[in-house]
Parts: structure tokens; sequence; C-alpha cells
């Protein structure tokens, strides 16, 4: 069976399982190809890799809370936290690597 398509958000839908777009909803019509100009799936989160960033550069761990990720923001938090007070080195590489995942988790769809 070829590939198909959803026309609204460009992802891949399994029309053995089901006829509706898993990221999206909309009913899917049998195609071959994405629709032109459709954003990569990544995206159809509807969640802005860039506001992730900005939220976790404010605060530890709440760009993870924005992307869903509830209690893997509160342990970069928390970790971020006792890194500050032992050390500031070890906080700060917390920090950053919030910011980043904040970011990369965003931009893959949460």
């Amino acid at each position: 069976m070829p590939d198909t398509f959803c026309s609204s958000c460009g992802a891949k839908v399994e029309l053995a399982i089901s006829d509706v777009c898993p990221n999206c909803g909309e009913k899917v019509k049998p195609s071959s190809a994405p629709a032109a100009g459709a954003p990569a799936p990544a995206v159809a989160s509807g969640k802005n890799p860039i506001l992730a960033a900005i939220l976790s550069f404010v605060i530890p761990g709440l760009g993870q809370v924005y992307n869903g990720q509830i209690v893997k923001g509160i342990v970069i938090f928390v970790a971020f936290i006792i890194g500050i007070f032992l050390v500031v080195i070890p906080g700060v590489i917390v920090w950053l690597y919030g910011i980043y995942d904040a970011y990369t988790t965003a931009q893959k769809g949460g």
C-alpha cells in the first residue's frame, strides 16, 4: 500500500489503522505524497521551540513544563537549585541543558 499523508499537516497516516490524522485529527483521503507546502510533522504539536527555550532560560525546567514534560521540568529545576548551592558550574550546566532540551523537545513535537 502506498504511503498516505495528511493534507493539513503532512504527517504520515496508516490507513489500515485509521483514516484520521493522529497529529491534527483531520480526515485523510488516500494520497501518495505530502501536501505541497505542508509543515513538517514535528511542528504540528503547536509548541514553539523559541518560547520553550526562553521559558527555560528564565526559570530552568519551565520549558519542559510548557512542552508537557512536568516531571522532567521539576527534575531539571531541582537539579539546577542543588547545582547552584553545591557548585555554580554544575548548576549552570543543568540550566543550559534545560534550555537546549526544551528547544529540541518542542521542535520534535513534545
